[in-house]
């Protein structure tokens, strides 16, 4: 069960934070590397289709991943910490592999056209669904914040 501060300092994690395009909160990610994080940010602020599309698989199919947007710095972290400690502490490795996979699959779909990440999302593509060890963990991060990770 990892927190933010064990993914960073354990894993050598990257978090990034940035103002959502259009200044309607804050987004918060964690990721093994700093370029996958910057790849999220370009096609989180770039052209609205991508952006949205983006936006629509963080928070439904990609609940799983440590993203979340959240209208204050602080509340994204809590939610943020509270997501990736809820990681069964037996699927961590494979909670970790399988956000990196994720997250150069959305970057190669979403910086072309917004249209194929949805459609790939719709296909339930392999590499963009939580795994199949982690899908205890997806119906209770749903359950989990009756607020929504996503505001």
């Amino acid at each position: 069960m990892p927190n933010i501060n064990d993914l960073i300092e354990k894993n050598n994690w990257s978090m990034l934070s940035w103002r959502e395009r259009y200044g309607d909160g804050i987004w918060v990610a964690l990721a093994p590397s700093v370029s996958l994080l910057d790849n999220i940010e370009f096609i989180s602020t770039g052209e609205d289709i991508q952006s949205i599309e983006l936006s629509s698989y963080f928070h439904d199919q990609g609940l799983w991943l440590p993203v979340v947007k959240a209208d204050t710095i602080i509340s994204a972290l809590s939610k943020l910490d509270l997501k990736t400690f809820s990681v069964p502490e037996k699927f961590v490795d494979k909670w970790m592999d399988a956000v990196q996979e994720a997250y150069e699959r959305v970057y190669d779909l979403g910086r072309k056209n917004g249209y194929i990440l949805k459609s790939a999302v719709e296909k339930e593509e392999d590499d963009l669904m939580v795994p199949e060890e982690l899908q205890e963990y997806m119906k209770s991060i749903k359950n989990m914040n009756p607020n929504g990770w996503w505001r």
